[in-house]
Formats: structure tokens, C-alpha cells, sequence
């Protein structure tokens, strides 16, 4: 009886090589699954970063085409206005009147659809505090869109806490 469940060599031989190669698939299997589990994850966390990227991309978005609609709102109020008396009036009312030295248009372009217009301005005896609030101003004037394209400022010889600005804006109109 026993000797009928003995196993001779040849079946042990082909039992133990069948186990070893069933145990070789086994973690093999399991070293690939492993690796697909890995780059499963990395893909996942790479999309969801590009999603937020996204999120993140569209909220800006919205936000540049709030601002262009503000702008282009700017643009079609100040075409009845003249830039001129504006950027005056700012400088008489933040400078102090008899302090604008000049205030004169330098050149006209028109640019993608748009009137470019330069226009230089000097102010004397001028504190630092008011130059900023004018700079403040010109660059958030809601009747006009308007920006600094260069600045210059002098100490004064009299005075060395004022301060003389000569600056050269650009003002936009469709």
C-alpha cells in the first residue's frame, strides 16, 4: 500500500520543477502587478495634478476676461472725454495748482485698432507722496486707461525733500 504512494524520482523531479516554476509565475506575477499598481498611481497622480492645473487655469481665465471687459469699457467711455484736461485736472488736484510745469502731446499712433497716444508732463516741487499718488492715479484712472512709460525725478537745489517729475504717459482710445 505504501509502496503504491511513493512517488519514484522521476515524478519527484517533475512535481518539484512544476512547484518551482509555478512559484517563479507566481512572483513574477506579483512583481508586474506591483509595477502596473505604480505606474497606475503615478498616471493618477499626474492627472489629477493636470485637473487642478486646469481648475487653476480656468479661474484665471475668467479673471483676464473680467479685466477685458473692464478695459474695453474704459476704452469706449473715453472716447467723448479729452485726455488732455483729464491728465490735467489730476495734476492741478493732486500737485497743486501753479506746480505743472507743462503738459504737452508728443505723438499720436494707432496700434491693433487702438489710439495710442503719448503725452509728456513735468511737475516741480512735487513730495514723494504726491508723485506716488499721481503715478497711483494715472495707472487706475477709470476715464481713461492710462500708463507710465517712462519717469524721471530730480531732487530739487532749493529743496531736497521735493522732488521735480517729468514723466511720459501713454493714453488709449478705440
Amino acid at each position: 500500500m505504501i509502496k503504491g504512494l511513493s512517488l519514484n524520482l522521476r515524478d519527484r523531479t517533475v512535481l518539484i520543477s512544476g512547484s518551482v516554476v509555478i512559484l517563479l509565475l507566481l512572483i513574477g506575477g506579483g512583481v508586474a502587478i506591483g509595477t502596473l499598481l505604480r505606474n497606475l498611481d503615478r498616471t493618477i497622480a499626474t492627472r489629477s495634478q493636470a485637473l487642478r492645473d486646469i481648475g487653476q487655469l480656468r479661474g484665471d481665465v475668467l479673471t483676464l476676461q473680467q479685466k477685458l471687459q473692464l478695459a474695453e469699457g474704459k476704452l469706449s467711455q473715453s472716447a467723448g472725454t479729452s485726455l488732455l484736461t483729464v491728465v490735467e485736472g489730476l495734476a492741478n488736484r493732486i500737485g497743486g495748482a501753479g506746480n505743472l510745469s507743462y503738459l504737452r502731446p508728443t505723438t499720436s499712433a494707432t496700434r491693433d485698432g487702438l489710439q495710442v497716444e503719448t503725452m509728456e508732463l513735468k511737475l516741480e516741487r512735487q513730495s514723494l507722496q504726491q508723485i506716488l499718488r499721481l503715478l497711483w492715479e494715472i495707472e487706475n484712472n477709470p476715464a481713461a486707461p492710462m500708463g507710465i512709460a517712462s519717469l524721471r525725478l530730480q531732487r530739487r537745489f532749493d529743496d531736497h525733500a521735493l522732488l521735480d517729475a517729468t514723466m511720459t504717459m501713454n493714453a488709449y482710445r478705440k
